[in-house]
């Protein structure tokens, strides 16, 4: 072992694990595993709210230039609901953002809570997350 990586393992610091997610038709973990055993599809139809209709982009000739030949697709819930403030992030710039960032991001606080056993707003300590 190196130098630096004896002091690492000898600092006696803990990593803290917890794990959330939303997945399509399901709002947490729990929710999508419970979704997985019984068999429940997450396919649907585009929903209503997301601005835009299927029937303005649907040709079911593949080959057809700027349309798409699949109607259905697996979509998140409630993604309008990402409350920026929380985070300390300016509203004009959350619009901007990645909507996995949003995503990933919205689901921290059951992260830490999973993590901990309490419900944290405020914290020193870190939340790593990676989206792909």
């Amino acid at each position: 072992m190196a130098n630096g990586e004896r002091a690492a393992a000898d600092s006696g610091g803990i990593a803290v694990v917890g794990l959330s997610g939303v997945f399509p038709g399901a709002d947490d973990v729990e929710s999508s595993f419970d979704n997985l055993c019984r068999g429940v599809s997450s396919v649907a139809e585009v929903p209503r709210d997301r601005g835009w209709r299927i029937e303005d982009y649907f040709d079911p000739t593949p080959q057809t230039r700027d349309k798409t030949y699949v109607r259905v697709g697996s979509y998140l819930r409630n993604v309008d609901r990402f409350d920026p403030l929380f985070f300390d992030i300016p509203p004009s710039e959350a619009k901007y953002m990645d909507p996995p960032r949003r995503a990933t991001s919205s689901t921290a606080p059951a992260r830490v809570s999973g993590a901990t056993g309490r419900n944290r707003r405020r914290s020193r300590r870190g939340s790593a997350a990676r989206c792909r």
